[in-house]
């Protein structure tokens, strides 16, 4: 956090590994603390955990029968 309380990101992406914020005033665009224009914001952030995701490792793993 900044001094001033304000959360230190960018695009609600901060330095700490897994730690991402959605719906910060003026997050990216001006209607990112609006409902109706958050979805873009998910988006972006929601790419960016996808695809940084670590694979599972199920190699030594038995199968799960549901």
């Amino acid at each position: 956090m900044a001094g001033d309380g304000k959360v230190i990101h960018r695009r609600g992406v901060t330095e700490v590994p897994g730690l991402y914020f959605l719906g910060l005033s003026w997050q990216h665009t001006r209607g990112s603390a609006l409902l109706g224009f958050v979805g873009d914001d998910a988006a972006y952030l929601a790419g960016l955990i996808t695809s940084n995701a670590p694979s599972p490792d199920l190699t030594d793993k038995e199968p799960v029968h549901a």
